[in-house]
């Protein structure tokens, strides 16, 4: 499905910037630049997940858990590792938007090939902190899939459905987790009450004032889809316009 590509080249990524001690002195200036480009409030998993990758492939974090899974880092993590990546882009809220996904869904993990995947932070409200992670296999449907409360829960759950739970990243993963003492937020204890029904299956939380602001929709996901899919008129083929190389 479509996307929009990177904007860290492949000669770049070999040379990213580790995440060690004396890197953490950026996290608020890169945190700051996340947030103005994808309006991504990061999580502390967000940070230790990248420290993770960096500790088991220094020289390319964004390509640390594809010799075993297929995914790679991407968006918001590519400015993790180099702040000057996205120095000339303001804004990137559409960044490896896949065709089905919401605003409210920025991917942080790609696996391409013949059936695209990808996995990503899911808010409701941009200025809060996401509360959960969501997979979509956008050739299959544009039905979002709740993975955990954080990307360490998610990878978990994401390995274990690929069954690679004797996997070399897996241990890695195991390890690092007991050895920080991180409190995984697995995807049956996501606390969710959605206020609405959503085309994704997700849902979305609103917050509401003495029950304004919102009234449901009398029409199944079908129905709905139908009817809007014949709103879309297709612009004429005499209508594009070309730019001229």
């Amino acid at each position: 499905m479509p996307k929009r590509k990177s904007f860290v080249s492949k000669n770049q990524s070999s040379k990213l910037s580790k995440l060690d001690e004396a890197g953490k002195e950026n996290h608020d200036v890169k945190a700051q630049a996340i947030n103005s480009k994808f309006l991504l409030m990061c999580p502390s998993d967000f940070f230790k997940f990248y420290q993770f990758c960096c500790s088991i492939s220094s020289d390319a974090p964004l390509d640390a858990l594809f010799h075993d899974t297929g995914l790679r880092l991407v968006g918001p993590f590519e400015v993790l590792a180099d702040k000057n990546s996205c120095s000339g882009y303001d804004c990137l809220t559409d960044y490896y938007r896949y065709f089905h996904d919401p605003p409210e869904f920025v991917t942080v993990l790609t696996e391409d090939g013949e059936h695209p995947f990808h996995i990503g932070y899911f808010r409701d409200d941009y200025t809060e902190v996401p509360k959960f992670l969501a997979s979509s296999s956008p050739q299959e449907s544009g039905k979002l899939v709740i993975v955990g409360g954080d990307i360490f829960a998610a990878i978990f759950e994401y390995l274990e459905q690929k069954k690679k739970k004797k996997s070399d990243i897996y241990q890695k993963l195991m390890t690092f987790v007991k050895e920080n003492r991180l409190t995984l937020v697995k995807k049956n204890s996501v606390k969710r009450k959605p206020t609405c029904k959503t085309l994704n299956e997700v849902g979305i939380e609103i917050k509401l004032h003495g029950d304004i602001g919102y009234r449901p929709v009398n029409a199944t996901n079908s129905t709905l889809g139908t009817e809007l899919l014949k709103q879309i008129i297709p612009t004429p083929p005499n209508n594009y316009t070309c730019q001229q190389s």
